[in-house]
């Protein structure tokens, strides 16, 4: 998150697919969401639709408001790509590119993408573990609780 303050931002733009969230309050949108707050930044949404043609307008139209002062956070490395995709599909994509966006996920769907994203590494080895763990306890206490796991990620830069 504060990789995306080095410049600065007047609004930063959570972009995720709207069928992807199923709990609006999920943990990293939740701090997302407070983390901006904290420093004065304006918090957008910016969802899409699968199908929707409208997206890169809609991404257009928030470059015109915020110019050179606006950040993307990509929820996931789909979310990354369809945004890559409107910002070069309305030729502002240098603008961009280089220092504005990040992508939450570290998966490989985007290994050899150029510009190489900046990308928040989730250690989802470990996120894996405790969700067999998790599932394995619900399975045994017949327990319908779940819980909110919380670790640590970092931010891997582009070279």
């Amino acid at each position: 998150m504060d990789f995306l303050l080095r410049v600065p931002l007047r609004a930063a733009a959570l972009v995720y697919r709207e069928d992807m969230i199923r709990d609006y309050y999920h943990p990293r949108i939740q701090y997302f969401k407070h983390r901006l707050r904290e420093l004065g930044v304006e918090y957008l949404e910016l969802t899409y639709r699968r199908d929707e043609e409208a997206f890169p307008e809609r991404v257009r139209t928030l470059a015109e408001q915020f110019g050179d002062k606006l950040g993307f956070f990509a929820f996931g490395d789909i979310c990354a790509l369809r945004l890559y995709l409107a910002l070069n599909e309305i030729g502002i994509w240098k603008r961009y590119a280089t220092d504005r966006v990040i992508c939450g996920d570290t998966t490989r769907f985007l290994r050899n993408f150029w510009p190489q994203e900046h990308l928040i590494e989730l250690q989802l080895e470990e996120l894996a573990r405790r969700a067999v763990d998790q599932l394995l306890w619900k399975l045994q206490t017949r327990n319908s609780y779940g819980a909110t796991i919380m670790l640590e990620a970092r931010l891997i830069e582009k070279k």
